[in-house]
């Protein structure tokens, strides 16, 4: 699919395809259906560990784990398809939290796309493996919180 129930484009795909009508319903940033397409799209992309061929260590100096981090999301939410038009850069990618600890490190991360999607990316220094867990927001309430009068 590359273009959502409406018509419109999902960033990532090839534009090749042009629509006979785009809805108005405001795309993927405002509109649940969009969003939703967009999110399937995404989630439905098989990356295999041969996709993470591009060198991911971390046990030289100076090596900077951020941009690593943001690489590796790139990889995945393009499909393995780095160079292909309209798809996403380390630019639309930020870190959220980070933490090394010895040879370790872990990033949650995610990107400027609509889709609801956060990744947590794990490095295993010992086996100098990269694992990448790709989340999707479910729901987002407001819990109250009673606080005790001391």
């Amino acid at each position: 699919m590359t273009r959502t129930r409406h018509g419109h484009h999902i960033r990532g795909t090839e534009k090749s395809d042009v629509p006979t009508t785009i809805a108005r319903c405001g795309g993927p940033s405002r509109c649940a259906e969009c969003a939703q397409d967009v999110i399937d799209h995404v989630t439905s992309k098989a990356i295999t560990a041969g996709d993470f061929k591009t060198s991911f260590s971390s046990d030289e100096e100076g090596v900077d784990y951020l941009k690593q981090a943001k690489r590796a999301v790139v990889l995945y939410v393009n499909g393995g398809k780095i160079e292909a038009q309209d798809t996403l850069t380390e630019n639309d990618v930020y870190i959220v939290w980070f933490c090394k600890t010895l040879q370790n490190w872990k990033a949650l991360v995610s990107t400027i796309l609509p889709d609801g999607m956060y990744y947590e990316l794990t490095y295993n220094g010992d086996k100098k493996e990269l694992y990448l867990d790709a989340y999707s927001k479910v729901d987002n309430v407001v819990l109250p919180m009673r606080t005790r009068k001391v």
